[in-house]
């Protein structure tokens, strides 16, 4: 009797693992076009294990551009530091920039959903803990850029949406 159940047991593991591999193999199978994937297989897969962008982060619907303008040894320095850090981080991947690129973006866009400011030109912004934090990160980042302390320090955050006007503050 025990090995009856033993035996039911293990068919019905092994049914369940077929069954398991077959769906991944209909979802991975390299013989069928995009268009006429196995619907079994996106059953089955897709909301177990998809790996798309949106997975981890939501998929981002801006893009953001950070000028600083400092003084620092008698001179007054403008840059962005923002887009060149992205690619500074795209040309080399295993630089070490995605940290920094994950650090503002994510404090931007904690900006962005938490302020009530929704105008074309906003500034100049006081008092807001998030805004605060991307100007501190930004006065940190130009700090090592220049390997100096820059003073008189100016910042510029500029969000442009993907479907419409962008906004600026400052």
């Amino acid at each position: 009797m025990i090995q009856r159940v033993r035996i039911g047991i293990l068919v019905a593991v092994l049914g369940i693992l077929l069954l398991h591999f077959t769906m991944v193999w209909l979802f991975v199978n390299p013989f069928q076009s995009e268009p006429h994937k196995n619907f079994w297989g996106q059953w089955y897969c897709s909301p177990f294990f998809s790996q798309g962008w949106n997975l981890f982060v939501p998929v981002p619907r801006n893009n953001y551009m950070i000028f600083v303008e400092y003084k620092t040894g008698g001179q007054i320095v403008k840059r962005e530091i923002f887009r060149s850090l992205v690619e500074t981080h795209r040309a080399n991947r295993l630089g070490g920039n995605e940290g920094l690129v994950i650090a503002f973006t994510n404090s931007i866009h904690y900006f962005e959903h938490a302020t009530t400011l929704r105008s074309r030109l906003n500034g100049p912004v006081e008092n807001d803990l998030y805004f605060n934090i991307v100007r501190h990160a930004a006065l940190n980042y130009t700090a090592s850029l220049c390997d100096c302390e820059p003073y008189d320090f100016r910042m510029i955050l500029y969000v442009q949406p993907l479907d419409g006007p962008g906004r600026a503050y400052y």
